[in-house]
């Protein structure tokens, strides 16, 4: 599943990498042709006016993807609410070697979230207190569920402090209600785990 998961980072970065080759390869074309066909002058302007509405556009989509897509005007134009913050709750889990046994686990998620990501850190109590576990989504999204942007679905990383620093993989779907303010949801994990998630926004 890890290497599923690199793999896919490796395919978008790719893709990345191929539209800016693509990108630089269309503005060496475009000079050329500009230069033969109006001289030196007149490509110089022109290039100048492709560069600044080129910077314009990048500027302004750079800031869209880092804050204005939170805002009303983001949920008119179809982006995802913001669901970044801390969130308090419970899993309820199923022991793949106990199945008849349920076993109750708090939990504290903190969630960041820009226009294209959402990372989501998970960390898991004893009875006592202490943090058992640690877990965080290796690629998580933000799923438009009925034009509601209300799931998040993602392939976690989990490390089980209280049984030698062993990790293991899994994935997850969750519900996000419609005042934002709960979630709720499930899971299951490589090594035969399944359980549900219950969050309340701090």
């Amino acid at each position: 599943m890890q290497g599923d998961f690199m793999a896919s980072r490796a395919q978008h970065r790719v893709i990345r990498t191929r539209f800016r080759v693509m990108a630089a390869f269309t503005v060496v074309i475009l000079a050329v042709v500009l230069l033969y066909k109006f001289g030196f002058n007149a490509s110089y302007a022109i290039l100048q006016a492709v560069g600044l509405v080129s910077v314009a556009i990048m500027i302004g989509s750079t800031v869209f993807e880092k804050w204005l897509w939170k805002t009303k005007l983001g949920r008119l134009v179809g982006c995802p609410p913001d669901y970044s913050g801390e969130w308090n709750g419970t899993i309820t889990r199923i022991i793949k070697s106990s199945p008849e046994k349920k076993d109750e686990v708090k939990i504290k998620v903190l969630i960041t979230q820009n226009l294209l990501d959402i990372e989501w850190y998970q960390v898991g109590y004893n009875e006592y207190g202490s943090i058992d576990t640690e877990s965080n989504l290796l690629f998580g999204e933000v799923i438009d569920n009925q034009r509601k942007w209300s799931c998040i679905c993602g392939l976690y990383e989990v490390t089980r402090k209280d049984v030698g620093h062993v990790m293991h993989y899994g994935s997850q779907l969750v519900d996000v209600s419609k005042d934002g303010k709960t979630i709720d949801g499930s899971y299951c994990s490589t090594v035969g785990n399944v359980g549900r998630l219950e969050l309340s926004r701090v």
